[in-house]
């Protein structure tokens, strides 16, 4: 999606970049309260094994939403962390840091609870609803 806006002095300028601003916050807030229940679904289908002991699912996190430097918006819902790093040994693997990321994509792992693909199901649920969530906050801040 691209916005745009024709301005043709200094005062349309200055409104427009308000505006722009006003709007860049809302689709941030968007992404944030998105980003955010996908991690809490996330959460509830995360495997919790033995190995683990829920370390995997306590390191179920979304990130701040923020703009990046080429315009566009972005938030991310990620797994793992330091505390998860010796795991994968343990597995058959031999990467240390990679252990949320074989527990989400691997299908052949059995797990006491939970399931692979842990966040990527609630993002599909999830993702098709942002555009018009985005186009709502957008038409808010226009009008």
């Amino acid at each position: 999606m691209r916005v745009r806006a024709d301005v043709t002095g200094d005062k349309d300028v200055l409104r427009e970049l308000v505006r722009f601003h006003k709007a860049g916050d809302r689709v941030k807030d968007v992404l944030g309260t998105v980003a955010a229940k996908i991690a809490q679904q996330a959460k509830t289908l995360t495997p919790v094994d033995e190995i683990d002991g829920g370390d995997l699912r306590d390191s179920v996190r979304a990130t701040k939403p923020r703009a990046t430097k080429a315009g566009a918006f972005t938030a991310s819902v990620i797994a793992g962390g330091p505390r998860l790093e010796g795991l994968l040994s343990e597995r058959g693997h031999k990467e240390p840091g990679l252990y949320a990321a074989v527990v989400h994509e691997d299908p052949t792992l059995t797990h006491a609870t939970g399931q692979y693909k842990f966040i990527e199901t609630p993002w599909l649920q999830e993702a098709p609803k942002v555009p018009d969530m985005i186009l709502s906050e957008l038409d808010k801040a226009r009008g």
